[in-house]
């Protein structure tokens, strides 16, 4: 459905999605749209229609109709070259497809107009593009409410190795990959050179960019995560969330029982059969498809080979020029029962998530990578170009889920059929096949866990999604325009900060401008107005003069820089405003934790003044009960007793009842209130310190009654019998008294280390 004029009433933040119209990233972006937009959050997904109609068609796991707030935004676009690939290329990167990517032509126009008839509908338009479509993000800085973000749709370990190779492969890694990894890769030949040109026109767009996603997770990529957000030359000052995979994880195949490969797949062994496909932005040549072709049959192995050219930029079009490729005669009647061949497009992510399937063959972009790990599939890597190679070095060796079916650096000879043969049967049949795929399972398991509930990539799209609703301090959704310079912001209409004079004009002119403004906290202006400062109020009023002379190019130039400054600056501004507005939040929010905290800890205190009052008044019971029994063991036990022996039984007494009095007391509260219970087993220990001396100086002044007791020991000796077998007792008892003493003085200096504990972060936190 075109929804191209339509948008939402009233949202608090609404997602623009501009994904690059190739299939794997039209097919990323649009499972980002669902994650998204089933947070509740309206998602307009904007694009050329034919491409818009792919993604529709070829999404599997989930159908885009039953989601109310994603919207399709057809624009209209004029015609592109729709070239046929080349299947006997040497290089195989798909330069077919240039005039498609070279996206900028032919949806700047209709996205800039998209964007501005959006944006007073909301308190922030989100706009997530493409790496290779960052025009996006110039479009949006020219509005207050807008902000962008670039999705990046190949591996961290590629971008990673990318900088490796630029600071001249350091033999080390550079602190960025581990030493064994380097040297078995390479971005030569991985790209031509218009792409390149494209890459870096994009380029210098990406400072529009206010932060970074990526369709990746911590079970594959943790490692190079790390060197891509904290190494000094990678860790540049944007936000990075990695929130891969996108794709579905969950299959209920027996709603898909009417395509043939999952019917052809129900039938056979549990990882039996090897999935084989290519991608779809390269052809392969007819030499090179016999050798595939004889190197399965040879394999002895099932298989299900996805066999079709690579697509056109508009898949729609010229269907009939697309060739029938050829098979070795009598091939498919050899195979027939043993191989299955799927000329059309396959549904590759519900083949991956089958039982059946074992084994995956593929280019290893970083759809296919992804989407195969997540099931637990490994692979049987035949890079071809682009980031491939480097994906390659990343399933192989770094998380040994797969085995390579050619080197990189023989990336222009033919497979032969023999190799691939081996490949087959190394991943199928092997024993070490057997520990690759338990590897690769391993891998899975671990990638789904990571988008379960409290996994780091499902904490890494709640952060995002928390990042992109924030508000300001006075927990209004809106933005505040400062005034600045006399002007007042917040009056100047959006159709002049969404640079309304440049709109008036052809985008030819304005594909090639340059930036106009340098640091905007300074004012400085690039261009025509370099080392000459800018007052934000000359150039609104410069804007409005300029309306009445459109004939004068020089001076539109002039006046459309100038209406650009005065969008940055307002944005800056409003943004420099927002964050201050988000920090004099939280530290009122963490003044009023403080205060809370400092509140709780009075009432803690109190009670704590009650609870010892009550242990003083039980201690005095007890101590008068103590006197009553050690009068009675004085009386039974005096004939086998030393004075020692009886100051250790008394001793052992108290201290095992304050023992079993301080670890009722911290079983009391200790999840909810361990701070407190540490400050209270602190001071428990000090009154049982003092009650021990005091207990001491009660014994000292027993033991001179003992003394006299002694006298009549002679007329207890005919009990010294009995008494001898309370000896063995008291032998006991020392024993334990000892133990005692030794717990003491672990439990002393446990509470000594956790009050220091306490009090630093005590002080942690009155710092903040």
């Amino acid at each position: 459905m075109d929804h191209q004029n339509e948008v939402d009433e009233e949202a608090e933040v609404v997602v623009v999605i501009v994904p690059l119209p190739a299939q794997g990233h039209l097919n990323q972006l649009l499972h980002l749209s669902r994650l998204i937009s089933t947070q509740g959050f309206p998602v307009h997904y904007v694009g050329a229609a034919t491409h818009n109609r792919q993604a529709k068609k070829r999404v599997q796991g989930w159908d885009p109709s039953t989601i109310l707030n994603l919207k399709f935004h057809d624009f209209l676009v004029p015609p592109f070259l729709n070239i046929l690939p080349d299947r006997n290329a040497s290089d195989k990167f798909p330069s077919h497809l240039i005039p498609t990517m070279d996206a900028e032509r032919y949806l700047r126009e209709p996205f800039a107009a998209f964007l501005k008839n959006l944006a007073p509908s909301t308190r922030r338009v989100v706009v997530i593009h493409d790496s290779l479509m960052c025009f996006a993000a110039e479009e949006a800085s020219f509005l207050c409410k807008a902000e962008s973000y670039s999705f990046n749709s190949c591996s961290v370990f590629a971008i990673v190795y990318y900088f490796w190779e630029i600071l001249g492969k350091p033999a080390d890694g550079g602190n960025l990959i581990p030493s064994h990894l380097t040297g078995h890769g390479s971005w030569e030949g991985c790209i031509s050179d218009d792409f390149m040109k494209i890459a870096e026109s994009n380029h210098e767009y990406l400072k529009f960019s206010t932060g970074d996603l990526y369709n990746t997770c911590d079970p594959i990529e943790g490692e190079f995560w790390k060197s891509l957000t904290q190494h000094p030359l990678l860790g540049e000052n944007k936000n990075k969330w990695a929130i891969g995979p996108l794709n579905p994880v969950q299959f209920n195949l027996e709603t898909n029982q009417t395509n043939n490969c999952i019917k052809w797949l129900n039938n056979q062994s549990p990882n039996s059969v090897i999935y084989v496909s290519f991608g779809t932005m390269t052809s392969i040549s007819d030499k090179q498809i016999t050798e595939l072709a004889l190197g399965l049959e040879k394999s002895e192995q099932r298989f299900i080979w996805v066999l079709r050219d690579a697509d056109c930029g508009d898949i729609y079009a010229g269907k009939e020029e697309l060739r029938m490729i050829q098979l070795p005669d009598g091939y498919e009647e050899r195979v027939e029962g043993v191989g299955l061949i799927v000329r059309d497009w396959a549904p590759q992510l519900e083949i991956l998530a089958h039982s059946s399937t074992g084994g995956f063959m593929s280019h290893c972009g970083w759809n296919s990578c992804m989407e195969s790990l997540s099931m637990g599939v490994p692979i049987a890597a035949c890079p071809m170009h682009s980031d491939q190679p480097c994906n390659t070095i990343l399933v192989t060796e770094a998380l040994k889920c797969g085995v390579a079916v050619r080197e990189w650096v023989h990336r222009e000879d033919i497979v032969s059929s023999e190799a691939v043969e081996v490949s087959v049967r190394r991943l199928m049949v092997s024993e070490e096949g057997k520990n690759i795929r338990r590897r690769a399972d391993e891998v899975g398991i671990a990638i789904r866990q990571a988008v379960s509930i409290g996994g780091s990539s499902s904490t890494e799209l709640d952060s995002f999604l928390a990042h992109i609703s924030r508000v300001g301090a006075d927990g209004e959704r809106r933005v505040v325009l400062p005034k600045a310079s006399g002007v007042d912001f917040a009056d100047v209409p959006e159709s002049i900060t969404s640079s309304k004079l440049a709109r008036a004009f052809s985008k030819k002119r304005m594909l090639k401008r340059g930036s106009t403004f340098g640091a905007v906290g300074s004012g400085e202006v690039e261009g025509e107005a370099k080392k000459r400062r800018a007052d934000p109020s000359s150039e609104l009023i410069g804007m409005k003069v300029a309306e009445n002379r459109p004939g004068e190019e020089d001076e539109l130039k002039v006046v459309e820089n100038r209406a650009r400054l005065a969008a940055h600056l307002m944005k800056g501004i409003c943004l420099r405003m927002e964050e201050k507005a988000e920090l004099e939040k939280g530290k009122v929010e963490l003044e009023k934790k403080v205060a809370h905290l400092k509140t709780d800890l009075a009432k803690e205190g109190k009670r704590l003044d009650s609870v010892k009052a009550a242990q003083e008044l039980e201690i005095s019971e007890l101590t008068v009960e103590t006197g009553k029994n050690l009068e009675e063991v004085v009386e039974l036990e005096s004939a086998c007793l030393s004075e020692e022996e009886t100051r250790q039984c008394n001793q052992e007494f108290e201290v095992e009842f304050y023992r079993i009095r301080g670890v009722n007391g911290d079983r009391e509260d200790q999840h909810v209130k361990i701070h407190f219970m540490f400050v209270e087993a602190t001071q428990t220990v000090d009154d049982l310190t003092l009650k021990i001396k005091e207990k001491d100086a009660e014994i000292s002044k027993r033991q001179k009654k003992l003394a006299e007791t002694k006298k009549k020991t002679a007329k207890l000796k005919s009990q010294n019998d009995a008494l001898m077998v309370k000896s063995k007792e008291a032998d006991m008892a020392r024993y334990r008294i000892q133990a005692l003493e030794s717990s003491e003085k672990e439990l002393r200096h446990f509470v000594a280390c956790l009050k220091d504990q306490m009090i630093s972060k005590i002080n942690e936190h009155e710092q903040t």
